[in-house]
């Protein structure tokens, strides 16, 4: 990954369907991997914003400020962050997926619940 400016920080947006009922371990689990990206110092001090549809509650949307690419980069050979993207992507109803897949990604004004 690369950008114009590498030590500029980037935000990811990362898009999730999970079971109605598997919701609460799912956010445990991101809540997890934040403290790990905290850690290791690879994101900013700004939160992780996490979001459920409301047309479709199984959508989860997550947006991470990462520091730069580069530490976004390192977080991808990170075995013990890995392993948590693993358990992440193991939670899934569907991943992989693009944000046009939610509801809401056609509604120029969307609304969406906050997770806490």
């Amino acid at each position: 990954m690369t950008s114009n400016n590498d030590n500029q920080s980037i935000v990811m947006l990362a898009s999730y369907q999970v079971e109605p009922e598997r919701l609460g371990e799912f956010v445990e689990i991101l809540k997890d991997t934040e403290a790990l990206y905290r850690s290791h110092e690879t994101i900013t001090s700004a939160p992780i914003i996490r979001l459920r549809s409301i047309e479709n509650p199984e959508f989860i949307v997550e947006l991470i400020e990462w520091r730069s690419p580069k530490h976004l980069n390192e977080v991808m050979e990170n075995d013990e962050i890995m392993a948590k993207w693993s358990l992440i992507k193991s939670q899934w109803k569907d991943g992989d997926f693009g944000f046009s897949s939610i509801p809401e990604a056609s509604i120029p004004w969307a609304l969406m619940k906050p997770i806490q």
